[in-house]
């Protein structure tokens, strides 16, 4: 799927900068491991291709939230999901919230 494949199927045109949004999102879940992106020729001379986004780790039915401060927060298990290390697996987080929150996992 490809940014304007995603843009035409879940916005309204009501969003303010829809792609942008939408751009920085997969950019985050590809940093930890959600998505992969893939650069594609577009056949445009002028452009460096389009970005083909797959979904490598399927977190739950509840789409991952990109906060603020660039942790990626994933509503299904409660969790942050760790940034990728060079090896390509996660690294461990230390943004575990259960020993702040007496073990309950609450953010």
């Amino acid at each position: 799927m490809t940014l304007v494949d995603i843009q035409s199927t879940i916005c309204t045109g009501t969003e303010r900068s829809a792609k942008s949004n939408l751009c920085r999102w997969f950019v985050q879940l590809a940093r930890v491991g959600v998505v992969k992106s893939t650069t594609i020729d577009d056949g445009i001379l002028t452009s460096n291709g389009s970005n083909l986004y797959s979904i490598i780790k399927d977190v739950g039915p509840l789409a991952p939230i990109v906060r603020k401060n660039g942790d990626v927060f994933d509503p299904n298990s409660n969790q942050i999901i760790p940034p990728l290390n060079k090896g390509g697996l996660n690294a461990p987080s230390n943004s575990d919230t259960s020993a702040i929150h007496g073990g309950r996992g609450g953010i």
